[in-house]
């Protein structure tokens, strides 16, 4: 909407003027100082709801629901204080809401029976809209710092989406774990020993241990050599 917002002032302000090249020139500065004026008040409406988000407190709620056969599930949706439904309860599992106010969300499909049941996997807001929807060959395990440590049934291997769907980290890694404190481990394909990379799929501590577990508090449990170690950023053990 706001692109379109942009194209029409262009279009406008150069079609008026069509036979004054100078005055076209001073309408098109003016009119790029209009699109950053649009796009600054888009984005404190933006900050405004999402800051409104974090003050609404959101619970959980379990719900039986049956599918056309009649098998049982119990779904869960989210409700505020008052009691009022937010979001149904359409969902096999909710994750945590990070600050961002998006989530990741496991949906049944209930026209299945129980023995083939499927799973659609979907971000959502805490308003209950739907961010994105999954590919079914995307199987998303949880989502920490905003990444979404996802596996790729296709290729076989592990990568990294953000809430928007978009692959921030690409599908390489046999194994993977979830990011703490800007670090997570991942099984490097080439010599099947665990090192660390940084949110931006960069590698900050060589691949170089048997066992690798996410950081905590400036450290890092890890398996080199037969024997466990604590592990520092830095990557000294």
């Amino acid at each position: 909407m706001l692109l379109l917002t942009e194209l029409f002032i262009i279009s406008y302000t150069i079609q008026f003027n069509m036979n004054h090249k100078t005055r076209n020139l001073c309408i098109f500065t003016s009119a790029k100082k209009v699109m950053k004026i649009i796009r600054f008040l888009v984005f404190l409406c933006i900050s405004v709801n999402l800051l409104h988000a974090q003050q609404v407190t959101l619970n959980k709620f379990t719900l039986q629901r049956t599918n056309n056969s009649g098998d049982s599930f119990t779904c869960e949706g989210m409700k505020d204080n008052s009691g009022q439904i937010i979001i149904p309860a359409d969902y096999d599992y909710i994750w945590d809401f990070g600050e961002d106010s998006l989530t990741l969300a496991r949906k049944i499909n209930l026209t299945n029976k129980v023995e083939s049941v499927t799973f659609t996997y979907q971000i959502i807001s805490h308003k209950g809209f739907l961010y994105y929807e999954f590919p079914f060959f995307y199987i998303p395990e949880s989502i920490q710092e905003n990444l979404i440590r996802t596996f790729n049934d296709r290729s076989g291997s592990y990568g990294y989406l953000n809430a928007l769907g978009e692959v921030v980290i690409k599908f390489k890694y046999p194994e993977a774990r979830d990011f703490k404190e800007d670090l997570a481990a991942v099984l490097d394909p080439s010599n099947y020993q665990f090192g660390y990379i940084n949110n931006n799929g960069k590698l900050q501590i060589k691949p170089q241990f048997d066992e690798a577990f996410s950081f905590s508090e400036g450290q890092a449990v890890v398996k080199k050599e037969g024997k466990f170690h604590y592990l520092f950023k830095d990557g000294s053990l």
